[in-house]
């Protein structure tokens, strides 16, 4: 990591060439995929343009080292908002520098700004590095399970 590091706020997708391909990387290095529709870009757009979702990039001078993503939602059993962490990703040979940490403090910041108390995330089971990481933070595992059920698109039965 050298001293020309900075995080940036991902506002326009086209602004940062850099980001789609991270996406990528994530989803390989998790063994998923990122939509591959043309649709794709333009709903993340909206997403960002909308505020519902926060991204912030790491950048040293044109490369791309990581990215973080940042929602907002609503605790019912204490009425109050948190931020969840959709995705934390530094690149491999760019893991252990103080990336990941830059990244989490930027959405920390950016949760309490807009009121969220807590700051909350899910990791794979296999992703060790990732949970020691966490733990380094002072994170607290909250031991529950993470369920994901497609929903059917509108007017399909």
């Amino acid at each position: 990591m050298s001293t020309g590091l900075e995080v940036r706020e991902v506002r326009r997708l086209p602004e940062s060439p850099g980001v789609i391909a991270l996406i990528e990387e994530h989803a390989r290095y998790e063994s998923g995929t990122r939509a591959q529709d043309p649709g794709y870009p333009g709903r993340l757009q909206e997403c960002l343009d909308s505020g519902r979702l926060v991204m912030f990039v790491a950048v040293d001078e044109s490369r791309y080292l990581g990215y973080a993503t940042l929602t907002f939602d609503v605790a019912t059993w204490t009425g109050r908002m948190f931020g969840h962490m959709d995705c934390l990703f530094v690149r491999d040979g760019e893991r252990g520098a103080g990336v990941g940490r830059l990244l989490v403090d930027r959405l920390a910041e950016r949760a309490v700004e807009a009121g969220a108390v807590e700051l909350q995330w899910q990791t794979p089971e296999w992703n060790v590095r990732a949970a020691r990481f966490y733990d380094r933070l002072g994170a607290s595992r909250a031991g529950k399970l993470r369920y994901t059920w497609r929903l059917p698109a509108p007017g399909a039965s």
